[in-house]
């Protein structure tokens, strides 16, 4: 069983060469991770007698429709849900309704930029009506669990603080 920090874990790489990754997932179809690494300025990595890698402009990777992929993939989904659950609720709207109607309205319209905005009660291309920069908000989301995930991976451990336990008063001091 995988510890769902691959896709965080992933990103942190990329994040950390310069690189990029994306996602396309559909229904029913699957889903692509591709991530982009930046070519070396150099014509080899290493100076060794063989090259380890040669220079290249792009390079596409496939991750496989496995459980950690899924895992991923369900993070990320959560994670976007989250604040849309958050602000129905705000408005006073039920965030499963409010995210059900997301989807219908951007499968009919052919149109992944809509969302619901609270202030009009409409689904509408978010983009377009300057609420929301989709790409900040992911990016923002995907650096908050790359942290953590390179913070587990680099260290082995998990740190957290100890509660210290409620100590005996300190006796009394005696009377001269």
């Amino acid at each position: 069983k995988g510890s769902g920090l691959g896709l965080a874990t992933a990103y942190a790489v990329m994040r950390n060469h310069g690189g990029l990754i994306t996602v396309d997932s559909e229904e029913g179809k699957g889903t692509v991770f591709q991530l982009y690494l930046p070519a070396s300025p150099e014509k080899h990595l290493a100076a060794q007698p063989e090259p380890i890698m040669v220079q290249s402009r792009k390079v596409r990777v496939l991750i496989m429709d496995d459980e950690d992929a899924k895992q991923g993939v369900a993070i990320v989904r959560k994670a976007l849900e989250a604040p849309i659950r958050k602000l129905a609720t705000n408005a006073g709207q039920d965030g499963s309704v409010i995210i059900d109607g997301i989807r219908r309205e951007a499968k009919a319209k052919k149109n992944k930029n809509i969302g619901y905005n609270v202030l009009t009660g409409e689904y509408t291309d978010m983009i377009k009506a300057g609420v929301i920069d989709p790409v900040k908000v992911v990016r923002g989301a995907l650096e908050n669990a790359a942290s953590i995930a390179a913070m587990m991976l680099t260290t082995e451990v998990l740190i957290t603080d100890v509660p210290e336990k409620d100590k005996p008063a300190a006796p009394q001091m005696p009377e001269y």
